[in-house]
């Protein structure tokens, strides 16, 4: 009997001890298999984030280019810098002048001033007193704060009086704000980020070519090309209404530092 029974256990242990072996084969075979998808998927993501790390970087290098070649193209324009200032006879009534010409605002108050043909009456604009028919210029305007304002070059010989047509058309090249978010070229609603504290005015009167930056990005905000210029041209300058004391931040044309020739 004691025998038969060893016997039986014998057997017994070694049937569990063959599940056992089944068991870890297959545990094993699976680990393998798991092991080699785990590898295969971490090769994969590898991949993916090698590719997606020199994509990201090549963009990186791209946008850095981009502001270096803008940086480099604003300063060699701001080489061609001129002192601007503001003609009192130019401007609205409603328009206060810093007695430097260097500063304006709407005051809200209309003033009594000499209806001379030089002056605004309707629109709060006022021209700088420089003058130019050639070569190239440059200058800029402090917008900071401010919920509306126009800036650009226009003809001597535009319409002062009544209603007038501010595009090129009608001799106009400006850019300007509008509702405190929206710059505007003409009817030409433009793509560009906002604040804009300051706007970099360049001229090439031969070329026939008129750009405008945000000078603390360089970025470019708009430019107007393959203009045929008939006159003199003038500074352009609009601080806007007053609008309840919205709009009562100064505009101020900005000293520009001239860079050495490289």
């Amino acid at each position: 009997m004691y025998i038969q029974n060893y016997c039986g256990v014998k057997i017994l242990l070694k049937s569990v001890q063959e599940s056992l072996s089944h068991l870890t084969e297959a545990v094993e075979e699976k680990q393998k298999t798991f092991q080699k998808q785990a590898e295969q998927l971490i090769r994969k993501l590898e991949k993916e984030i090698s590719e997606l790390t020199k994509s990201e970087l090549k963009e990186l290098l791209d946008g850095e280019m981009k502001r270096f070649l803008s940086k480099a193209k604003l300063i060699r324009m701001q080489q061609f810098a001129v002192d601007v200032t503001l003609d009192p006879d130019t401007a609205h009534p409603n328009l206060v002048l810093s007695p430097d010409g260097k500063r304006v605002h709407c005051g809200g108050v209309k003033r009594n001033l000499p209806d001379n043909p030089e002056r605004f009456d309707t629109a709060a604009n006022v021209l700088g007193r420089q003058s130019f028919s050639s070569g190239r210029v440059y200058f800029e305007a402090e917008v900071r704060e401010k919920t509306a304002w126009d800036v650009g070059v226009v003809y001597g010989s535009i319409g002062r009086k009544g209603s007038i047509s501010s595009s090129p058309g009608g001799g106009y090249w400006a850019v300007g704000l509008r509702s405190g978010d929206t710059i505007k070229a003409a009817s030409l609603n433009l793509d560009v980020k906002t604040p804009l504290n300051k706007v970099g005015v360049y001229v090439d009167y031969e070329v026939g070519s008129i750009i405008f930056h945000k000078v603390d990005s360089a970025e470019e905000i708009h430019r107007y090309s393959d203009c045929s210029f008939t006159e003199k041209l003038y500074p352009f300058f609009s601080p806007g209404v007053y609008h309840g004391g919205l709009n009562a931040k100064p505009l101020i044309i900005s000293q520009s530092h001239r860079h050495p020739t490289p």
